[in-house]
């Protein structure tokens, strides 16, 4: 059955939350990689700046341009849709956590 209205409304505020939270930690990557292979050590230049910026607007304007393709997919934070083994949570929580352990296994 599809979601009444009301609870989609209900919805959105969290879901746009963490959409949000998804296209801020891809523009913290994007950029963190940007940084170390545009520029060494700390020879920050104003150009160099401005690329890097340049760079990052068009990763948020292609992200949402991508992302206004799919307008609501509920099932991807609703936490009993998907059973993943040894795991409670949403798709989202578990592609999140997956991410996470990964970046925390390339800083050691």
């Amino acid at each position: 059955s599809f979601p009444s209205l009301c609870s989609i409304c209900a919805n959105s505020n969290t879901t746009m939350f963490r959409f949000l939270v998804v296209v801020a930690v891809i523009i913290m990557l994007v950029s963190f990689a940007d940084a170390h292979r545009m520029v060494k050590a700390d020879e920050y230049t104003l150009e160099s700046v401005r690329e890097s910026l340049i760079r990052q607007e068009d990763t948020i304007i292609f992200s949402l341009i991508e992302r206004a393709r799919f307008p609501l997919n509920s099932p991807t934070y609703e936490r009993n849709y998907s059973s993943i083994p040894n795991f409670s949570g949403s798709l989202f929580d578990f592609i999140l956590h997956q991410t996470e352990d990964i970046q925390a296994k390339e800083d050691t």
